[in-house]
């Protein structure tokens, strides 16, 4: 996560607002439906370790 977030910062400093918006936009939707992040919050529910497998 942090380095999709270092690389929507670093994308260009001045772009129009409707390309950036579709940037973050295609960055979070590559992010945010992931196993791992699944799995992050189940653990964390079930006060256990999480397992990731970078999926």
């Amino acid at each position: 996560m942090v380095r999709g977030a270092e690389e929507i910062l670093d994308h260009d400093r001045t772009p129009r607002v409707e390309a950036g918006l579709r940037y973050v936009s295609a960055r979070n939707a590559a992010l945010l439906p992931s196993y791992d992040l699944t799995e992050a919050v189940s653990a964390f529910g079930e006060r256990r370790a999480p397992h990731f497998t970078g999926g």
